[in-house]
């Protein structure tokens, strides 16, 4: 596309302000929109013709959000350095990883999932200071449905962002 015009049926209109860093927006099942605030440590709840509100506070100052197959809010947290699943209306998430080899991760970034439930996800630095690193790379990782952790690149100077396509 060369225009928003082109991707955008409509006027884009601002669904909230205020925020600080805005981040892993996720449409939900059950049609609300969820979004992070990673400084602010919050999940806000977007509904049409309500508007926006805080869903989780205190977050893990998470960024990228997913839904897994049964509903369950996936989340990659930047403060506690992991991956985390929240039942919806419960009000504490499990951690599905936090480490790798003993470990701890850098500061889980974006995840997507795939249709078998595998969950991929970056773990740059962003979240933490050079000497709280003790990972020596910065990856690509990919937990499998049993819920094994593999790395899939150590390669990326700061990984970013995740898609994947059919």
């Amino acid at each position: 596309p060369e225009s928003l015009a082109e991707v955008v049926d409509g006027e884009p209109e601002a669904i909230r302000d205020a925020l600080m860093f805005p981040e892993g927006p996720v449409w939900s099942p059950e049609g609300y929109l969820l979004f992070s605030d990673i400084p602010a440590d919050t999940i806000y709840r977007w509904t049409e013709g309500e508007g926006s509100a805080v869903f989780v506070m205190p977050s893990g100052n998470s960024n990228g959000l997913a839904f897994d197959a049964m509903g369950r809010l996936l989340a990659a947290e930047h403060g506690p350095r992991r991956i985390s699943r929240r039942v919806i209306g419960e009000m504490n998430a499990t951690t599905v990883v936090d480490s790798f080899e003993g470990q701890k991760l850098n500061s889980p970034n974006d995840l997507v999932l795939r249709s078998d439930g595998s969950i991929y996800f970056t773990d740059p630095p962003y979240g933490i200071d050079q000497n709280q690193q003790e990972l020596d790379f910065q990856g690509v990782f990919w937990i499998d449905p049993q819920g094994a952790l593999t790395v899939l690149a150590d390669d990326f100077d700061r990984p970013n962002g995740l898609a994947l396509s059919p």
